[in-house]
């Protein structure tokens, strides 16, 4: 390494991206310890593939970090096209990321600080909190959840119940990764690509990769309407665990070989079975053959009363919390034999939910929903007393109205009754007005003809007078 600068990252040469550093060569696999950086990582790099680097240096006084050294067996990259930056230290070229590059992937995803600056130290825990968190186990995840006091057995406890494993994290999320593996192929759920499938078959699991694949996938919304009590289950792989518990009770109360959720060669086995005698195609579990199953095991849907939707009350069925176990043995025994029979136990407590905690949670859920349909009831009788209320004060306006317009027909009446008294002395008044004319006209023809005469006569003596 003669000749050649050192470069530190937080992360070792075979963990980051061939893409990013092709020329690097581990110099030491040993860390070493450095002042003024200080070690993030975000949450979607976590339990998931595809990305250059998983953990990132930025610039912190009075923060340690660990590093590991290499060289450039070649030419050295450009980091600035990276958003890295290159900073020279007494122990090497420490290579960290610039803050306006940690600023915008920060802005899209959640950075989470290494409090301890060491990533191999706390890799392992944080990629498994991480990936209960995609699976549904831990909900409404953030930075602090990653803290290294977390306590996580009551996680652990949950997924083994709903998983039905047993034994370290590793172990059991290994299993449940296999078994959404066979899942989204007994489904018919949308399959892997190759780059992907060899990217994982170096992974004990990443259930981060496989979630857009499931998410995503029309089958999941028709499994969540078809399995009766899966509408309320948000995780698409709680979805998937739930119906191949069920489909594995069917099959088995129905006496075809499959010896647990894990058989997956009796599975496929058993469901081409189930199909010949069906008369389906023999192949995978699609819908059809879903809702035959259903339909054999007389499975039904959880639907509400009419009455509660008209009444706008919701009812679901509750998810139970995590209840405290049995108290575990704490004497400690002298004989090898019994102590471990009691570890043992011990470890079959672990799961075992406290049935006085159970007991008093369903009462105190009892009491909780009681009290708030009584709220709701008294909400609903104070609206109908209003709307009593409402309806007398319409009847008495629609009263007073029928008054109104009966005075107003009897006015109405009077006034037609008047306008025909009206209408009549008009008549007579007309009939009067043309016996005048008919007068008038006959006085005037009179007067005519008394005119002509005495014209006549005039005319007469006037011509008498002048004979003489």
């Amino acid at each position: 390494m003669e000749g050649r600068d050192t470069y530190l990252l937080p992360e070792q040469v075979c963990d980051i991206s061939l893409e990013l550093f092709p020329d690097a060569v581990q110099a030491d696999i040993n860390p070493i310890e450095i002042d003024g950086f200080s070690e993030y990582t975000f949450l979607r790099r976590l339990d998931n593939v595809g990305f250059s680097m998983t953990c990132v240096l930025i610039e912190k006084p009075g923060r340690k970090s660990y590093v590991y050294p290499f060289f450039f067996n070649g030419e050295v990259p450009d980091f600035w096209k990276y958003g890295l930056i290159v900073t020279d230290s007494p122990k090497g070229k420490v290579i960290h990321m610039s803050l306006p590059t940690f600023d915008l992937i920060d802005s899209k995803d959640i950075a989470i600080p290494i409090s301890n600056g060491n990533w191999y130290q706390v890799k392992n825990r944080m990629n498994i909190i991480a990936a209960l968190s995609t699976i549904g186990i831990i909900e409404n995840i953030s930075p602090v959840s990653f803290d290294e006091n977390l306590d996580l057995s009551q996680y652990e406890s949950r997924f083994n119940r709903i998983y039905g494993t047993f034994g370290d994290f590793q172990v059991s999320l290994t299993k449940a990764y296999n078994r959404v593996i066979f899942a989204m192929k007994f489904f018919c759920i949308s399959t892997m690509d190759h780059d992907l499938e060899a990217i994982l078959m170096d992974r004990q699991y990443s259930f981060s990769a496989l979630y857009p694949l499931i998410n995503d996938s029309p089958i999941i919304g028709i499994l969540r309407q078809e399995m009766p009590s899966c509408s309320n289950i948000t995780s698409p792989f709680l979805v998937l665990n739930y119906c191949l518990k069920s489909v594995f009770e069917i099959l088995s109360s129905q006496r075809f070989k499959v010896d647990s959720v894990d058989d997956f060669d009796g599975f496929s086995e058993s469901i081409k079975q189930f199909q010949q005698a069906s008369g389906i195609h023999p192949g995978a579990c699609d819908i059809k053959t879903l809702r035959l199953l259903i339909k054999s095991a007389k499975m039904q849907h959880f639907d509400q009363l009419p009455i509660f939707k008209m009444a706008g009350i919701k009812i679901q069925i509750a998810n139970e919390p995590e209840y405290p176990t049995i108290p575990k043995l704490s004497k400690i025994e002298s004989d090898p034999l019994a102590e471990q029979v009691r570890l043992e136990l011990n470890k079959a407590l672990s799961d075992i939910p406290d049935p006085s905690a159970k007991i008093q949670w369903m009462k105190g859920k009892i009491d909780q929903l009681s009290e708030k349909y009584n709220d709701e009831c008294e909400k609903m009788c104070s609206q109908v007393v209003t709307a009593e209320n409402r309806i007398v004060a319409m009847s008495n306006m629609l009263r007073e109205i029928v008054e109104e317009s009966n005075v107003a027909v009897q006015k109405v009446e009077a006034a037609s009754k008047l306008l025909n008294e009206v209408h009549q002395a008009h008549n007579k008044i007309q009939d009067k007005f043309e016996s005048l004319r008919d007068g008038l006209f006959n006085e005037q023809r009179n007067t005519r003809v008394i005119l002509v005469i005495g014209v006549l006569f005039t005319i007469l003596g006037a011509l008498r007078i002048l004979w003489k």
